[in-house]
């Protein structure tokens, strides 16, 4: 026995694992990247993620392919064929999940403002700004909870018969405190809407208005 070829041969074994375990390594790192940008991190835009995501899971499903052939070898046509069914197959479930994502209802309580406050206190006919930044521009409506209590001494009259409108709203679209309404806030031009509301309530009457809840919706 030639004791070159015994030499090569465990080189060999070692190329091939290496090779091997380079693939394993981009697999994982393409596959937590793509990941992390569908669930864990909000950098960039929903666009954007969903751009960069969906391309690394196209990577990982060719990478898995090439490790497929790595442990059981095949031929020219058949890898070819198997990294392109791998990767449209991940493809289609990256841009499954983008949808689902991207479709969810957003929780943005913590960041709706009023008058650049949280809390404002407002006599009849006074007009108020409602900010909220929204993440993404095909989200339509705000389930928005504000909160009211009578600032004055006739507590139970003064909620009782307040309202808020948002200006440029339907006729009737009012919507009475400490109940959830469901408010459109169209195309959303930026990252923020503003929506300019008006308190409707008996003259004399001062209500403390917060936010209590605020979910963006598709």
């Amino acid at each position: 026995m030639d004791p070159a070829s015994d030499a090569r041969e465990p080189e060999g074994e070692r190329q091939g694992r290496g090779f091997v375990i380079a693939l394993l390594s981009a697999f994982a790192v393409t596959g937590l990247f793509a990941l992390s940008s569908y669930f864990w991190v909000n950098w960039g835009t929903p666009d954007e993620r969903t751009l960069y995501s969906t391309v690394s899971l196209a990577l990982a499903g060719a990478l898995l392919g090439m490790l497929v052939q790595a442990a059981a070898p095949l031929d020219g046509r058949s890898t070819i064929a198997l990294v392109l069914v791998l990767s449209a197959v991940f493809t289609s479930g990256g841009l499954g999940i983008a949808y689902w994502k991207n479709h969810q209802p957003v929780d943005v309580t913590d960041k709706i403002t009023l008058d650049s406050g949280r809390v404002i206190t407002k006599s009849n006919g006074e007009g108020f700004t409602i900010s909220t930044p929204v993440p993404k521009a095909d989200h339509k409506t705000l389930r928005l909870k504000l909160t009211g209590k009578s600032d004055t001494g006739n507590t139970g009259d003064c909620l009782f018969v307040s309202r808020w409108y948002v200006s440029g709203s339907k006729s009737g679209s009012n919507y009475k405190f400490n109940e959830s309404a469901m408010v459109p806030i169209g195309q959303a031009y930026g990252t923020t809407v503003k929506l300019n509301a008006i308190l409707v309530t008996d003259q004399g009457c001062k209500i403390k208005i917060g936010v209590g809840s605020g979910v963006i919706d598709s």
